[in-house]
């Protein structure tokens, strides 16, 4: 009787292979904030046009490149040109190829490339998590299910980042890992060129070595017991370690910071301050269920699923079926070879078991590693799976025959579960597909002008756009106060020197982290941002007066004259102190960002003035009537707080949001004679809203129209003039901002 083919063999693979595509596709979709990848283009143009350097183009307050003649003193002389060749200290850009990678993606084919090198980073990844599954040995339709479940698992944790691709190598060294193990122990010298690449790409490559030790160790001790345990033997223990010797030498010379390379990740993990870095959300466990990255529901599933899969694999491989007489089992034995049933107990691989379980606990202990927990962890998951069903089904044949075989997968049993995944596959391809239009292609209600799916991918639209072609187009120079996270962005947005690759307007500080400042630098932009002396303590107004006089003079220390601010921060405490400064104005504003300037600095006072005298370049006029207005209205002359109203009115109209209708309701709080302008204003706007209502919804920035609106008739339902009509504006604000949301959770994914 000839053997039967494997379980859902053929063509229900094929339904598999869809929904590893389909569940590829998803993972790519989550929307995740991209600070990184700005800091990526900004980096990557440097890198591409000045070559890999020490020496931080973009902020004042970055290490200084080393090692410097202090430092170099601690050596002997003759090993001088060896350490700074060797092991140069700075601005260690680990990430350098993939930020020049992303660089030249967006120049070269639009920002949207970004996108699909996110899609074909998941596609590869999938297909070998699924292959990992079969190198153990599971089931193809079981690797495949896996497979999936931990791009879900990952999902929310993909961005557009030189980490995805340490996530995808992370898969690609397990594949080599159970190549060498089951296949032939030459394939590990692959790790040669993979690290090579990888330590370019990004720091995680040092997750090679981290691994190997167990590896090597386990393989040396298993070799002992060959019969119990999988093992690659001692020839292949020394091909391992020659491969890892190898890797680690190419990985010293053909990286650019050498050495450096790494002895500078012992200061991202192990070094007095590193905890204080990992305080970041990324870095915070798993389980922190208040963490606001990713969701670690799906992991922790995963988590439950390695455990109680895994003791219940290793019960099974422990206690062998025994038959009840030597007669009987040879003769079911022998049975079981014609049809061919007969199957080998399973071994057991302490290696990859030990390598999932570290991988795993790291993603406990930091919620950035749960991409590779799951790629790793899914193909052990799908072996346990698949070994402990064929172990009860050998001890179910054990016991009525007396052999150690395996039944048959039922064929109607398979051709109904293949219909159940088909049926799945297809309503979960088409909703897919609904989804995407929706979010990726549809008219995007959030902003009027990018709109791109990069854009709405990376949640870019809020970036300084318009502060940054301000920023460009007036030639600012010197130093500025910053968000962290806009960084990067911020120095991409300015025109470097083509000499040296710097920006004129330095950063204060940005997402480079540990990368590219030290420990006092980071400390005291979080205490500045906290407001300093307010930092801790309940709003008021004598602690903010207290607030701002330190942040003036703590910003004079750094020489900085500008700052430039999200409008997440208007409210806390740094934007309110600083406000409340004398010598500090405000000389932009649009719908994401102010720009205030030190009137007591040159630079700041000779900005203020062009734009006040109408000299000064903006974006757009819409970001100009606002700014003039904002600034008009507070400039105490009547005649010009009345032209200041017209601007905001015109800014109003030119793109409704709700920092226009904001500031038109403050204008009229603060001077009642402005007042019924405002009043006409929002009338018109809602009544306009009304009856165009059908055209506005096809247009992008749906959204701030209705933010604008439920504004004016929050306002309007308060003021004397609207109280004919309160109930209706009441109600018009509650179901306008209703909306708001419930765009906000259509589009959200």
């Amino acid at each position: 009787m000839p053997v039967s083919r494997p379980a859902f063999a053929g063509w229900p693979m094929a339904v598999a292979w869809v929904g590893m595509v389909l569940f590829a596709f998803h993972a790519s979709t989550h929307r995740v904030g991209a600070g990184d990848t700005w800091v990526a283009f900004a980096c990557g143009r440097y890198s591409a046009h000045h070559g890999v350097s020490n020496d931080d183009p973009f902020s004042a307050n970055s290490l200084a490149p080393g090692p410097t003649e202090a430092q170099l003193a601690e050596y002997p002389q003759w090993a001088h040109g060896f350490i700074r060749s060797w092991h140069p200290l700075g601005w260690v850009n680990q990430n350098w190829l993939t930020h020049v990678v992303f660089y030249l993606l967006k120049q070269g084919l639009g920002e949207n490339a970004l996108v699909v090198w996110k899609f074909a980073v998941n596609f590869l990844t999938v297909l070998c998590v699924y292959y990992s599954g079969r190198l153990l040995g599971a089931n193809g339709a079981l690797s495949a299910v896996f497979a999936c479940f931990a791009l879900f698992t990952a999902r929310t944790f993909i961005d557009i980042r030189p980490q995805v691709f340490t996530n995808l190598l992370v898969a690609v060294f397990f594949v080599i890992l159970l190549l060498t193990t089951y296949r032939n122990y030459l394939y590990i010298w692959l790790i040669v060129p993979l690290v090579v690449v990888w330590s370019n790409l990004h720091g995680g490559y040092l997750y090679v070595f981290l691994t190997l030790v167990p590896f090597v160790v386990i393989h040396l001790l298993t070799s002992f017991w060959r019969k119990a345990f999988v093992s690659i033997g001692r020839r292949g223990v020394y091909h391992v370690v020659g491969a890892a010797a190898v890797a680690l030498a190419a990985m010293v010379v053909f990286n650019p910071y050498h050495l450096t390379n790494l002895t500078h990740t012992y200061v991202i993990s192990l070094s007095e301050n590193a905890d204080r870095w990992r305080t970041v959300d990324e870095w915070r466990p798993a389980f922190d269920w208040s963490n606001r990255v990713g969701t670690a529901v799906p992991f922790l599933v995963m988590f439950i699923m390695l455990i109680a899969t895994g003791w219940a694999w290793l019960l099974g491989v422990a206690v062998r079926p025994t038959s009840s007489s030597e007669k009987g089992k040879g003769r079911k034995r022998r049975q079981g070879s014609e049809s061919g049933r007969v199957w080998e107990w399973p071994k057991i691989d302490p290696a990859t078991i030990v390598i999932v379980v570290m991988t795993v606990a790291m993603a406990v202990k930091s919620r950035r590693f749960i991409p590779i927990a799951a790629f790793v962890a899914a193909p052990l998951i799908a072996l346990f799976v698949d070994q402990t069903i064929r172990m009860l089904a050998a001890r179910v044949v054990s016991r009525r025959e007396g052999g150690v075989g395996l039944p048959a997968f039922p064929l109607a049993e398979q051709h109904a579960l293949t219909a159940v995944a088909a049926g799945f596959v297809l309503i979960w391809g088409v909703w897919l597909g609904v989804k995407f239009y929706r979010v990726y292609l549809a008219a995007w209600p959030f902003d009027h002008v990018q709109t791109s799916v990069f854009m709405r991918m990376t949640g870019s639209g809020p970036m300084p756009f318009a502060a940054g072609e301000f920023i460009r187009a007036n030639e600012l120079r010197g130093k500025m106060f910053n968000y962290w996270n806009e960084g990067g962005f911020l120095a991409f947005a300015q025109e470097p020197d083509p000499e040296t690759g710097r920006v004129p307007l330095q950063l204060f500080i940005d997402g480079r982290a540990q990368a590219a400042y030290d420990i006092e630098t980071y400390s005291m932009y979080m205490h500045m941002m906290a407001g300093g002396p307010a930092a801790g303590r309940r709003i008021s107004r004598a602690g903010l007066e207290k607030a701002s006089a330190w942040l003036v003079e703590e910003l004079k220390k750094y020489d900085v004259w500008i700052v430039v601010m999200p409008e997440k921060f208007w409210r806390q405490p740094f934007m309110l102190a600083l406000e409340l400064a004398s010598n500090w104005r405000l000389a932009y504003l649009d719908e994401h960002h102010k720009i205030l300037v030190d009137m007591d600095s040159e630079a700041g006072r000779t900005l203020f003035g062009e734009v006040v005298g109408g000299r000064a370049e903006f974006a757009s006029e819409f970001s100009r009537a606002l700014t003039l207005g904002h600034i008009l209205i507070r400039s105490g002359d009547a005649k010009l707080q009345e032209a200041g109203l017209v601007r905001l009115i015109e800014a109003l109209n030119l793109r409704p949001t709700g920092v226009a209708a904001a500031e038109l309701a403050n204008t009229a709080g603060q001077m009642p004679p402005l007042a019924p302008r405002v009043v006409e204003t929002f009338g018109s706007h809602i009544e306009d809203l009304t009856a165009n209502r059908a055209a506005y919804e096809a247009q992008a920035g749906f959204s701030d129209r209705l933010v604008a609106a439920s504004m004016a008739a929050e306002y309007l339902s308060k003021v004397p003039a609207g109280q004919a009509d309160r109930e209706r504006y009441e109600r018009l604000c509650r179901q306008l901002r209703f909306e708001v949301g419930d765009l906000a959770r259509r589009c959200s994914w």
